[in-house]
């Protein structure tokens, strides 16, 4: 998805992060655009769809200034970064395994796992593997898109032998990143 944030979106990127809270979603335009991000194996994903938790935004900065901008924003949203390349522009993690929280934030705010018998999101009490990558792809008259893909599955925690569920992205771990990206690159 292509996002266009406000000065407005923007400061209330400001004001969820420093609150921990999920950011609620843009107030700018929203399209669909396909997102390229490098998977684990080194090939290339096309066409990621908002239900595969690929966005897309443009910064109005260079990829060289945009790569500072993007790792702050990884900083501030407590993801460790283990994928990185220069190079190409790519960061992120691949592989991250947690429980219950993303940073101080619950992770039922950023993927959907499902919820319990009992009506509770799994996300909170499962142990959830991230997929959380950006790229940065430089554009025309030196402005960038930062693309990112959140893909999560889950396993309940009781160490039942369940197969994993695969965990639907809300959008709001990649609007953070962006918001958060294009506050940092704005400065």
């Amino acid at each position: 998805m292509h996002v266009r944030l406000s000065i407005p979106a923007v400061a209330l990127a400001v004001a969820a992060c420093s609150s921990n809270q999920a950011m609620p979603p843009s107030s700018g335009t929203v399209s669909p655009t396909p997102v390229y991000i490098g998977v684990p194996s080194g090939t290339v994903r096309t066409g990621v769809s908002a239900d595969d938790g690929g966005m897309s935004t443009t910064l109005g900065v260079s990829p060289d200034r945009g790569w500072a901008a993007l790792s702050a924003a990884y900083q501030i949203l407590a993801i460790p970064v283990t994928t990185i390349d220069p190079s190409t522009h790519i960061l992120g993690n691949h592989d991250l395994h947690i429980r219950g929280h993303l940073g101080r934030t619950r992770l039922s705010r950023f993927v959907d796992c499902g919820e319990s018998v009992t009506g509770g999101p799994n996300a909170d009490q499962y142990a959830v593997t991230l997929d959380v990558v950006s790229q940065l792809v430089p554009t025309k008259h030196d402005s960038t898109v930062v693309s990112t893909e959140v893909q999560a599955s889950a396993v309940p925690s009781s160490g039942t032998s369940n197969p994993p569920v695969r965990c639907a992205s809300t959008g709001r771990l990649e609007r953070s990143i962006a918001s958060l990206t294009l506050l940092h690159a704005a400065s």
